[in-house]
């Protein structure tokens, strides 16, 4: 019975954005932790919308935290279930999906929390400016000012650049 309820609740969620807001309501009203949620909405398995969902379950996460107390799922927690949620993901793909969690306004705060805790990550495994940018999959001949500005993949470059620089001098 629970799996026909998960699957109503995932339809519910998929069928208009302004349900969102009601049932992360009633999924906190009801003490349904992240992880449950996360499972409800089939997060884990391959699907063409997973970005929008997560987005959405990120900001559930957000809710979570402030309701239940800073220590409920923290932001910690939070970026380490997604890293073991989605182990076929390079650090790179990652970078990508926090700049995108960074331009959300609502998780502009846990996108760059989440994008530190990457780049610490890298920067301990020795990772340098020359191999991020080579898992971005930008070739070392292309100049990086032809890159977009805009770009995630340019902004994820940028960022990890200046992490790296402020790193190196501590």
């Amino acid at each position: 019975m629970e799996d026909v309820a998960d699957s109503m609740q995932r339809i519910l969620f998929l069928s208009s954005p302004s349900i969102h807001r009601l049932l992360n309501e009633a999924w906190l009203k009801s003490h349904e932790t992240p992880v449950n949620v996360f499972n409800i909405l089939r997060l884990g398995e391959p699907k063409a919308e997973r970005n929008s969902m997560l987005l959405q379950w990120l900001k559930y996460t957000e809710m979570y935290r402030s309701t239940m107390g800073g220590d409920a799922f923290s932001t910690s927690k939070t970026y380490q279930f997604v890293l073991d949620a989605f182990p076929e993901k390079l650090p790179s793909q990652f970078a990508e999906l926090f700049q995108l969690v960074k331009r959300t306004p609502d998780l502009k705060n846990l996108g760059g929390k989440m994008q530190n805790y990457l780049f610490k990550s890298l920067v301990d495994e020795k990772f340098t400016p020359e191999t991020f940018r080579g898992q971005l999959g930008v070739p070392g001949v292309t100049p990086v000012f032809e890159l977009r500005k805009d770009d995630s993949v340019y902004k994820a470059l940028e960022d990890f650049t200046v992490f790296y620089t402020v790193e190196r001098k501590l």
